[in-house]
This record gives structure tokens, sequence and C-alpha cells, in this order.
């Protein structure tokens, strides 16, 4: 009876002994867990506020872009038009991607250039739109254009000529326009007359 005691003290103490093994690899693992835990949280907590200043300053730079275009645009349609729209940009989210709307502004109305009346206002808009997106990148001064405001009613050719001189010479750029227009060159710096002479093109300055 004593020895049959003792075997089965001794398989309890191994018992023991194994669970409390157990229990450390366990409190240890457990305590990795929360290492790990702990850490991810940290982690999680840099991109939340990582991602809160990069949004900050995407809406920032969103920000500048849209008073930059908006400024430009208006201003080339008020040197040319007597009663001109403003011009905005909203930038809005879509189907997970940031796309660009732009309206014209009269008297409080927003109304989408394509619905605006006449293709006069949409030329001059979309020549100011092509300066604005050469300010954002800055490539080389020099803009060539090819007959466009040909939609600009012909009593308000002379103001886009005026536009012209007053924005190139505001943003440092060199325009080049091709245009059949006398008009267009009211206020050029250089004018160059192209003539076709027996099917030979000859080239003046005036």
């Amino acid at each position: 009876m004593g020895d049959e005691f003792r075997q089965r003290l001794e398989v309890l103490k191994r018992h023991c002994l194994e669970l409390e093994a157990k229990l450390k690899l366990l409190s240890k693992q457990l305590k990795e867990i929360q290492e790990h835990r702990h850490c991810a949280e940290e982690r999680l907590e840099a991109l939340v506020r990582l991602r809160g200043i990069i949004q900050k300053a995407a809406d920032m730079t969103q920000s500048q872009i849209k008073s930059r275009i908006s400024a430009l645009v208006t201003k080339a349609l008020s040197i040319v038009f007597p009663d001109p729209y403003q011009f905005e940009v909203d930038f809005v989210s879509r189907r997970g991607k940031v796309e660009c709307d732009l309206w014209f502004v009269r008297d409080g109305e927003r109304i989408a250039p394509v619905e605006a009346s006449g293709g006069g206002p949409v030329d001059v808009a979309s020549f100011a739109l092509r300066l604005a997106f050469w300010t954002l990148v800055r490539a080389r001064p020099v803009l060539i254009l090819d007959e466009t405001f040909r939609f600009v009613s012909a009593d308000l050719q002379p103001k886009c000529s005026e536009m012209l001189k007053t924005l190139s010479q505001k943003l440092g750029i060199q325009i080049l326009i091709v245009s059949h227009s006398s008009h267009i060159a009211d206020f050029a710096d250089k004018v160059f007359v192209v003539q076709k002479v027996r099917g030979v093109s000859k080239v003046t300055q005036k």
C-alpha cells in the first residue's frame, strides 16, 4: 500500500511539474502576445496620425490648387467678357478616386461649362486652364496655340489679345499663337504673316 501511494504521489508531482511548465510557457506566450499587441496598437495609432497628416497636407494642396486655378480662369474671363462668369473648382471623391468638377458661376448659380451659352467662355476658360496647369508643373515657359479662340465673337477678339498679353506678362510665359483673326495680334509683341505665293509659303514680320 505504501509503495502504491508513493508511486501515485510521484505521478502527481510529475503532473504538477508538467502543468507548472505549461503554465510558465503559456504565461510567456501571453506576455509576448500582449507585447506584440501593444506594438501593433502603437503602429496603428502612428499610421492613423500619419494618415491624418497626409490628408491634411492633401487638403491644403487641393485648396491651394483650387484657389490658383479659380483665380486665373476668372481673371481671363473678366478681361474678355463684359459680364463674365466666375470660375470655380471642386475636388470631390467618387468611387474611391478624387475628381475635379469645373463650374461657371453667375449670380450664385453654378452652371456646367458645356451648358453655358456660346462657346466663347469655354474657349477662354480652356486656354486659362492650360495656363493654370503650366503654373503647376512649370515646364518650359513657352505655350503654342492654334486657333484657340475661334468661338469667341469677332468684337471680343481684341479683348482676347489683351488677355493674352496680360497673363503672359504676369506669369512670365511666351505665347505663340496661330490665328486667322488679325485682332488676336492687336497686343502682340511680334506678328508674323504667312502667305502662300506661287505655291510657296512666305513669312514676313509686320
